[in-house]
């Protein structure tokens, strides 16, 4: 199974959420090409800007982007009879220099 894997590191939480990408282009008519995976996703609120200054708070931004990266691979891994391959990446963040 192919996956994509959808980051948004925003200034209140930050999620991850897991697609499933149909690469078969022989169903192309009967199956959408991208589809959610239901509750292959996790989310971690959290206050990321430092209040009245601006500042983010890094380290712990990357922390929970890791925790939550971590949670929706390990639910990918419980899908019964199933393997699966990250084929591609979105990311989005509040901040775009971020990355």
């Amino acid at each position: 199974m192919s996956v994509i894997l959808a980051i948004d590191a925003g200034s209140s939480s930050i999620r991850c959420t897991a697609y499933q990408y149909n690469d078969d282009n022989t169903n192309a008519s009967t199956s959408p090409l991208v589809r959610p995976m239901e509750g292959i996703n996790q989310t971690m609120p959290m206050t990321s800007v430092v209040p009245n200054t601006g500042y983010i708070r890094i380290n712990e931004v990357l922390s929970a982007i890791d925790e939550c990266i971590d949670e929706v691979l390990r639910l990918l891994r419980c899908i019964p009879d199933e393997s699966f391959k990250v084929v591609a990446l979105g990311f989005s963040t509040f901040v775009m220099n971020l990355i």
